[in-house]
């Protein structure tokens, strides 16, 4: 019933273009899962049924596939328009609320705790100013996996320093 619709998803997939947002991100990484495992879930899914987003109206799919270790996932997928043309330039619309100024930004992100802490500083957000939305593509997706997995060569040690709030 969602063949043609999955095999987009898919296609997008593969081409790496699409977005999560830090939203998901960090609900992705609270349950053990990588990008790999979500890419992985969608590959060999199947379209559970259609949902409506309650913000846009638009029609979005509950996938359930098997992570890259043989679990199972669940994921929640919707096609989007990313970019709107415009008379010579390109003008990036949000995939959440639909108005168009997002902007490119840079944040830092802590993974892990305690002595398996990293810090990544510069990494590539787009964020809305319209609804505060922030996303990360496919290909900052994939490189923040590649950081965490090679940290031990990647990453340079330094001190960090902590302050308590006054009580």
């Amino acid at each position: 019933m969602f063949d043609k619709i999955l095999q987009r998803i898919r296609q997008k997939i593969g081409a790496q273009q699409y977005v999560r947002t830090l939203h998901a991100k960090e609900e992705m990484e609270d349950d053990g899962l990588t990008i790999y495992d979500i890419e992985q879930g969608i590959m060999t899914g199947e379209v559970l049924e259609r949902q409506k987003d309650r913000a846009t109206s638009e029609p979005k799919y509950r996938i359930r596939g098997e992570t890259v270790g043989g679990g199972e996932v669940e994921i929640i997928a919707k096609l989007s328009l990313t970019y709107t043309l415009k008379p010579r330039k390109c003008q990036m619309v949000c995939h959440y609320c639909r108005k168009e100024g997002v902007q490119n930004r840079r944040i830092t992100r802590t993974y892990g705790k305690g002595e398996d802490l990293l810090v990544i500083e510069n990494i590539p957000v787009v964020s809305c100013p319209n609804c505060g939305e922030r996303y990360l593509t496919a290909a900052t997706l994939h490189e923040i996996e590649r950081i965490k997995l090679q940290r031990k060569t990647l990453a340079v040690e330094r001190l960090v320093e902590v302050a308590s709030f006054p009580l």
